[in-house]
């Protein structure tokens, strides 16, 4: 935990974030208190408080077991305690606000509703009490049913049997699912998507050389774009999560701060994917895809992938990884089943998911 000194900016950035968000900051006239409504388990939180007007003796913040102080800011290490469960703050370095970074818990279970409470007490006595209520929710993913035998009609390369998931919590899933080393059959790129992808990169590397040579200030970002760009992500490499997190919060603030640039941007990667979905023709695969999983929050990495199945019955062991948006593991789910097809086709993995309700 830290204590960090407040600057103007920081002030700027975060009233700002308050006024053009739309949320219920809890305000009396002089003072306002913000938490976000909602967020991941395990992603860090937000708090700060403003005011105005006034000074205050002393402010006790209230927190539940499973939210943590991570950093404090504009409080001077000896002007504030802390305990379980209880931040008090003697004085603030610059009057008028206040900001803690909390660092939340992943729950038992999928959804809670905590409450964080704030005491402002003046020298006359007075006491203005604030409450923050925030959602903390995670993604559960559970394999519903899975069948022994899954028979695969071979005139269509369509199974007759699924195996039944769910997302059982809240939020969205970010899957891929891959075979286990003694799996006799084995998940693949599909010869297709490999050419697709060959290509895309080939007409993305001239887009961006033209982007770099058009916005020489954004250079260093196309280029990494250009390192994870159509680079398939391992969900179990955390570094490399991170790596891709952090280029695509680059972006993020460049596209804000260069509207031209962003533009640019979009109509390179739109050209590119545009031009090599209608040669590969991988267009209706993605739309039967994306209806096979409507509404269930669910990003599936590797749907087009392909699974070789018959003449034989033989035995798929899968595994079925996943994050939240904010790259939180958990553990993977495990599937045993065999594929029975009477010739040999290529079965795409989304095929063999059936996505029902969660709960």
């Amino acid at each position: 935990m830290r204590a960090n000194p407040v600057t103007e900016t920081q002030l700027n950035i975060r009233t700002a974030g308050d006024d053009s968000s739309g949320e219920p900051a809890q305000r009396n006239g002089h003072l306002r208190v913000y938490l976000p409504p909602q967020a991941l388990q395990g992603q860090d939180l937000p708090f700060f408080a403003l005011w105005k007007a006034v000074t205050f003796r002393k402010i006790e913040v209230l927190f539940p077991s499973e939210l943590e102080i991570d950093e404090i800011y504009n409080v001077a290490r000896n002007e504030y305690t802390v305990e379980p469960g209880q931040l008090i703050v003697e004085k603030v370095e610059v009057d008028g606000y206040l900001g803690i970074s909390f660092s939340s818990r992943r729950f038992r279970t999928t959804s809670e509703q905590v409450c964080v409470v704030s005491d402002f007490h003046e020298a006359s006595g007075e006491v203005y009490s604030r409450r923050c209520n925030i959602h903390l929710f995670r993604p559960l993913l559970a394999a519903k049913e899975i069948p022994r035998s899954i028979r695969v009609s071979v005139s269509r390369c369509q199974p007759l049997d699924f195996i039944q998931v769910a997302n059982e919590g809240t939020g969205t899933i970010r899957m891929v699912v891959i075979s286990e080393e003694d799996s006799d059959l084995r998940i693949t790129e599909s010869a297709a998507m490999s050419d697709f992808r060959k290509n895309l990169r080939r007409d993305l590397d001239t887009g961006f050389a033209d982007l770099a040579g058009a916005f020489p200030e954004q250079a260093d970002l196309v280029e990494k774009l250009k390192e994870v760009w159509l680079r398939r992500v391992d969900l179990e490499d955390e570094e490399e999560l991170v790596r891709v997190k952090s280029v695509a919060g680059s972006l993020q603030d460049a596209i804000v701060n260069d509207e031209k640039f962003g533009r640019a941007l979009a109509e390179t990667f739109a050209g590119a994917l545009l031009k090599n979905l209608t040669l590969f023709n991988l267009l209706e695969q993605l739309v039967d895809y994306f209806h096979s999983v409507p509404a269930k929050k669910v990003l599936m990495i590797n749907p087009l992938d392909i699974i070789e199945v018959g003449p034989k019955p033989a035995v798929l062991k899968v595994k079925l990884l996943y994050t939240d948006l904010a790259n939180g593991h958990y553990e993977p789910v495990h599937v045993l089943t065999r594929l029975v097809a009477k010739r040999r086709c290529s079965l795409p993995v989304y095929r063999l998911l059936q996505w029902g309700r969660g709960g």
